[in-house]
């Protein structure tokens, strides 16, 4: 079984033995996107995307045909395998409709594809474990959900649920300087964190002044930024730890109006961003979100909870996901 995970930064490709019931082979690769692409149209980033995909495909493999393909894909996905958006793939002006399962398929004839959303890959993951209600997010390029009851993913009739990370909320009060956003993704993400500091270090300078930042990193574009606040912050540097404490305020808003909506308790953080900070952002998240709700006797200490670094949750449950439909009898493209 060939498995891939596409992220708004790093593609995953892995192949999973299923007579032994272990991955055999994985590779990571950065994921063609608007960013590394910036003078190509959507038509060609997707088709760079596919591309990528044969090509690691065939080196994973190693001249073998697959059987089944299963996909994880960063946007909401309709049962035909239709992205309706890649914001993380192909950025606010670019972004339209692309069927994945449809590439897939011209690419691999004959072969069972599946193309689910990344989170439901996630979530399937968890539910494996033995968890049946709960919200699993993704903080990594951007922010995305998905609600499950009863071990089921609810998504609603046409698929559009589970995007918390595009939801158009107000701004906040807790900066220093102005910042214009508007979408809960452009500041809680991996990228939204690193915007905000970078737009920190262009407002207020002398903030960085004893700092393991410093106010040049952020301003060549050259820097990986993410990478850099990161360490920072996980040296416990004050103003990192800041800079991460504000960005994470849309996101534990967003979590706190999903817990008072329907009552979900068991909040499940995944994504490389989060896992790459740590068990500090875990608590500056359950702590943000504790002050935005109404107190009921909720422990959101225990509520939130962190994936473990190294874990390919996806990946994993994206296999769950294939072996248990092929089991069933499925054989057309989800």
């Amino acid at each position: 079984m060939l498995c891939y995970d596409i992220g708004g930064t790093h593609l995953r490709g892995t192949v999973y033995d299923v007579v032994a019931g272990k991955f055999v082979n994985q590779s990571v690769r950065s994921t063609p996107n608007y960013l590394l692409q910036y003078d190509a149209n959507a038509e060609d980033i997707f088709r760079r995307i596919i591309e990528e995909c044969v090509i690691l495909g065939e080196e994973l493999l190693a001249g073998q045909r697959p059987t089944t393909i299963v996909v994880g894909y960063p946007g909401p996905v309709t049962n035909q395998g239709v992205a309706l958006r890649s914001p993380t793939i192909l950025g606010s002006v670019l972004d339209k409709p692309l069927n994945v399962g449809e590439a897939l398929r011209k690419a691999h004839p004959n072969v069972n594809v599946h193309v689910l959303n990344d989170l439901i890959c996630s979530g399937f993951y968890f539910v494996k474990q033995g968890w049946q209600d709960f919200c699993v997010i993704t903080v990594g390029s951007g922010i995305g959900n998905k609600v499950f009851v009863n071990g089921k993913a609810i998504v609603g009739p046409s698929g559009r649920g589970g995007e918390i990370g595009h939801l158009k909320a107000c701004g906040f009060d807790s900066l220093p300087f102005c910042f214009r956003w508007s979408e809960i993704g452009a500041v809680s993400s991996g990228r939204g964190t690193s915007c905000l500091a970078k737009e920190w270090a262009a407002a207020r300078p002398e903030d960085f002044n004893g700092s393991l930042l410093k106010t040049e990193d952020f301003q060549a574009p050259a820097n990986d930024t993410e990478l850099l606040l990161t360490d920072a912050f996980r040296k416990n540097d004050e103003l990192a730890v800041k800079i991460v404490t504000a960005a994470c305020y849309p996101l534990a808003f967003g979590i706190a109006s999903i817990h008072q909506a329907i009552g979900i308790e068991t909040f499940m953080i995944v994504g490389g961003f989060s896992k790459a900070l740590g068990e500090r952002y875990r608590k500056i998240l359950a702590c943000t979100v504790s002050e935005m709700t109404w107190n009921l006797g909720q422990d959101w200490n225990s509520m939130i909870q962190l994936g473990k670094v190294g874990e390919e949750e996806g990946l994993l449950g994206a296999v769950a996901y294939a072996l248990e439909h092929s089991t069933n009898g499925a054989t057309n493209n989800d």
